[in-house]
């Protein structure tokens, strides 16, 4: 989700977070928010962290233009990410430390740019990187969050991946889901997509 809105809380999120569900431990149900400056109540942003929902950044701008993202070098990226963060810090009331993670708009990952800039910025994860090699179709060798202290062997499908190792940084992959109503991706297979709403 790139902004936690009035319209947002109202029609959905207040339904699957207002208390009605629990995980199977009996503890309510949380998200990961991954914010870009432009739809955010950081009103809200502050009531989903302190209701012990995770607040990421994705991004001041959510550029759509893939090229934007391509020639962008460390500084760029900390510029978009980090300082996403100051303004979750400073607006949200969401402690500095406890934003961990990021993910891309659009899968647009950055490479060795982008991932240069996540210790000085306080990140520890990323969550951007698609795999198709390791999703639903051979999820039984799913791939589970790893660390980038040597090098990411993941399928890189949306260019650019790191090449270097990151000691300290995370991958949590996002695996390919199966869309049964379009397509086809083999004999008994569905089409492929990244995240529900392409579903």
């Amino acid at each position: 989700m790139e902004g936690l809105t009035q319209t947002s809380h109202d029609y959905y999120l207040s339904k699957f977070f207002g208390g009605d569900f629990t995980n199977p431990n009996g503890c309510p149900v949380t998200a990961s928010f991954y914010l870009c400056a432009w739809a955010n109540d950081y009103t809200l942003v502050h009531d989903y962290y302190i209701n012990g929902h995770e607040i990421g950044s994705e991004s001041v701008t959510w550029n759509t233009d893939p090229a934007y993202w391509a020639s962008l070098d460390t500084e760029g990226w900390s510029a978009e990410f980090g300082d996403m963060k100051k303004m979750a810090v400073h607006y949200g009331n969401v402690p500095e430390d406890e934003i961990l993670g990021t993910r891309v708009p659009f899968f647009y990952t950055g490479g060795d740019s982008q991932f240069g800039m996540y210790e000085e910025n306080g990140f520890m994860y990323d969550y951007s990187q698609t795999s198709k090699n390791y999703g639903y179709d051979n999820l039984a060798n799913g791939v589970w969050p790893s660390s980038l202290d040597y090098f990411n062997t993941l399928d890189c499908e949306v260019a650019y991946c790191p090449l270097c190792s990151y000691e300290g940084i995370w991958n949590q992959p996002f695996l390919e889901l199966e869309d049964l109503n379009y397509g086809s991706a083999g004999a008994d297979l569905g089409g492929y997509c990244d995240i529900l709403d392409s579903c």
